[in-house]
């Protein structure tokens, strides 16, 4: 990778279809898109035109539905989510993704670890791949006095996706650019703090949102065009991507 770079590790997100895409994305050729309610005829036409891509699928459920449905019993609220993914279940899909921003303190990471590990085990069972977690910007917590502590509490999984072929999403974001208020612990915070500490070598990572978020530090909720031209920030994510390839064997 160092020799012949995969190309930029920021990718789109795409909401509302990708078919009026498609033409740019074809001269784009990003190695991940993450896609909002995938459906297997759209994902072809996708993975004709981006052929190298790693496609990310995230079927959408309103967050306090998924997090409603662990709470009550993670295994459960599991097959739930294993039955939505076999209903749009397409081979051009390289990762599902379900669960997104939820229960992220350390009272609730063992009900959210226990739904991924039994999602990823019926995935097995049917062949396919999961992206699991999808944290929040700043999540979970790294406190001073043991930086892994709330990681700890999701090893079992963490170390079930590393052997299964699994990801594991985070989000990454700043205010009001992407290395603001404090680049090691918001726009990178999963290289520069928590890729370090992990004992799982091989394991992958996705970045499927990542940006300017006006919501940082109790902010309104803003993107990128309350802060920064299109031009200045497209600059910014080019800069942004060209150091972060430099992670490209442990971030997808």
């Amino acid at each position: 990778r160092l020799t012949k770079p995969r190309g930029p590790l920021i990718g789109p997100h795409i909401i509302g279809g990708v078919h009026r895409h498609l033409d740019l994305l074809k001269k784009w050729q990003p190695r991940v898109i993450t896609v909002l309610d995938p459906n297997p005829d759209e994902m072809a036409e996708l993975r004709l035109a981006c052929p190298s891509a790693i496609i990310i699928g995230r079927i959408f459920v309103p967050d306090s539905d998924v997090e409603s449905r662990i709470r009550a019993n993670p295994e459960s609220a599991a097959e739930w989510a294993h039955n939505l993914t076999m209903a749009r279940m397409t081979p051009h899909v390289n990762f599902w993704q379900i669960a997104n921003e939820v229960l992220q303190t350390v009272q609730t990471l063992p009900l959210l670890a226990r739904f991924e590990i039994r999602r990823m085990q019926l995935a097995s069972t049917a062949m396919y791949f999961c992206a699991i977690f999808a944290f929040s910007v700043g999540n979970p917590d790294m406190p001073p006095t043991d930086r892994m502590s709330a990681w700890r509490l999701l090893y079992p999984a963490l170390e079930m996706a590393e052997k299964g072929g699994h990801a594991v999403a985070v989000h990454q974001y700043g205010k009001p650019d992407i290395w603001t208020p404090d680049q090691d612990w918001y726009g990178y915070r999963l290289e520069h703090q928590v890729l370090k500490y992990l004992p799982y070598k091989k394991l992958q990572f996705i970045v499927s949102e990542y940006g300017i978020d006006g919501t940082i530090n109790g902010g309104a909720r803003q993107g990128w065009q309350q802060y920064a031209t299109a031009d200045a920030y497209v600059n910014s994510l080019v800069y942004s991507a060209q150091y972060l390839e430099r992670f490209s064997g442990r971030v997808l």
